[in-house]
């Protein structure tokens, strides 16, 4: 169950099919992700803009099978964005966005950190997260939290 299933598609349920198809495949961070988003899971709903079909949803992809500390990055700041969240009584809507271009995620740009090449924020409001698969993007809107996923 999903607090927002009426306004689109909710990957809570995902969460727990992908943990259970590719059991022996999944990184040791996802524990502890999934540990601290708790019931947060249970308010992501997807936007009309969009949800990858080509295969898993990219936030489902994306936090469970993170390459390095992405997902667990992500889930602290949801945690420190929404910090009361217990499903059916008190939480925020978190809106998910697939995107198949990295610069349709708002406030993003491309600079060089230790002479590499990454995704930077171009706006104190917007939160990066990047691992060999995937960019993530956070941002607090006020009523809701956004996240975009663009996959490598």
């Amino acid at each position: 169950m999903a607090m927002y299933e009426h306004e689109g598609f909710c990957p809570n349920n995902s969460f727990r099919h992908y943990a259970m198809e590719h059991k022996d495949e999944i990184p040791e961070f996802w524990k502890r992700t999934r540990e601290i988003l708790g019931d947060r899971l249970g308010y992501m709903v997807y936007t009309e803009a969009g949800c990858s079909y080509n295969g898993w949803s990219y936030v489902v992809d994306a936090l469970i099978g993170a390459t390095n500390t992405m997902g667990v990055e992500i889930a602290c700041l949801l945690q420190t964005m929404i910090p009361k969240c217990r499903y059916a009584e008190v939480g925020r809507k978190i809106l998910v966005t697939d995107v198949i271009n990295p610069f349709q995620i708002p406030h993003i740009g491309r600079g060089y950190v230790n002479s590499q090449e990454k995704f930077m924020a171009t706006s104190d409001d917007m939160h990066i997260f990047e691992d060999k698969r995937y960019v993530c993007g956070v941002i607090d809107e006020g009523e809701a939290v956004h996240m975009y996923f663009f996959k490598k």
